[in-house]
């Protein structure tokens, strides 16, 4: 590649949350799909004004904000993708392994945050804060512990508090992280949570660079074409044949099996996914530093709204051999396993 291909016109905003619980009590070893839940049918009981509750009947189905955010609609003009009658949601959880804990009290509170995507979203804003609070005020966990919301934070990529509760492009919230990573040729990439990937409809244990760029293409393109203002105007067969040119120098990937349950569905879904880390190395490298950046933020693969796909994305030096436990001393986690494989 001759030079960064341009990410699309898409606007992001990135907000964490803090819940107080009333008294410690136990969460899930992951909080992901928890949380997706009650946040979904608190928005539900926020914005809906009709008795009957039913959204494919409802004559405001298509400027509510609840089926926007969790029965996405493909716009009339693209096709549907995938077999799938839902476009992307324009939000995902985010939830940082490191920071995280499964045992909350009131002087250590759940945090977690959430990424807003597309101006539409973001228009829902007050909407989402009052959710988050009443999904607090009815009860999490098993115990149905109820929760304060004690904090809303605006933040930046790098997840420092930045006091303004606006969109802004995904261009200028990955700048910084673009500008780290546009002169490596050889980086580390972590996926901190479980991370799924499908090929022809089966899920991948391991990932090449190709796939994981023919993924973050097809994740962060489609979003602009639903959520933003349409495709970034790229040469498609030129950044795959640029990403085939990258070598993979290291894997240390492992699948980790977990569960969760789905309301709508009324089942227990399998939802495992790999975790762990990979070394890539080669000259085209710099040319994908938006798009790497792009991935921090939007995350890979399917299940983003559970916080699935979170990655981070490390530049290395020739012969760099860094260790895992030192990176974890820097405050770089995995998301560990619990008894059982649970999370």
């Amino acid at each position: 590649m001759a030079g960064p291909a341009s990410l699309p016109s898409l606007d992001i905003a990135r907000y964490r949350f803090t819940l107080r619980p009333q008294r410690p009590t136990i969460l899930p070893g992951y909080p992901g799909s928890m949380l997706r839940g009650a946040f979904g049918w608190a928005l539900k009981q926020a914005v809906c004004v009709v008795e009957h509750g039913e959204c494919s009947r409802c004559i405001l189905r298509e400027s509510c904000h609840y089926p926007y955010w969790f029965e996405t609609p493909f716009p009339g003009h693209l096709p549907l993708r995938s077999g799938s009658k839902d476009a992307p949601a324009p939000f995902l959880l985010e939830i940082a392994p490191a920071e995280y804990t499964a045992r909350p009290t009131p002087e250590h509170p759940l945090q977690f945050g959430m990424t807003l995507i597309g101006a539409r979203a973001q228009e829902a804003l007050k909407y989402v804060v009052q959710a988050v609070a009443d999904l607090g005020k009815s009860g999490l966990g098993r115990d149905r512990t109820r929760f304060r919301l004690t904090d809303v934070q605006a933040v930046d990529s790098d997840g420092a508090q930045n006091g303004r509760a606006t969109a802004r492009p995904l261009s200028a919230v990955t700048a910084e992280r673009t500008a780290t990573l546009a002169t490596a040729r050889r980086i580390r990439v972590t996926f901190e949570t479980p991370t799924r990937i499908r090929v022809a409809g089966d899920l991948q244990a391991e990932v090449n660079f190709a796939l994981l760029a023919r993924n973050l293409l097809r994740r962060v393109t489609l979003l602009a074409e639903v959520h933003g203002a349409g495709r970034a105007d790229l040469d498609a067969k030129a950044f795959l044949a640029a990403a085939e040119t990258v070598r993979t120098e290291q894997s240390l990937l492992r699948w980790l099996d977990w569960e969760r349950w789905s309301n709508r569905q009324r089942e227990n879904l399998k939802m495992g996914g790999f975790l762990g880390e990979i070394v890539f190395s080669g000259d085209a490298l710099p040319g994908f530093a938006p798009w790497l950046a792009a991935g921090e933020v939007l995350h890979v693969g399917t299940g983003t709204t559970l916080g699935l796909g979170r990655m981070r994305v490390e530049p290395l030096l020739d012969g760099t051999q860094e260790t895992s436990a030192a990176r974890r001393t820097s405050g770089h986690e995995i998301l560990q396993p619990k008894v059982g494989g649970e999370l």
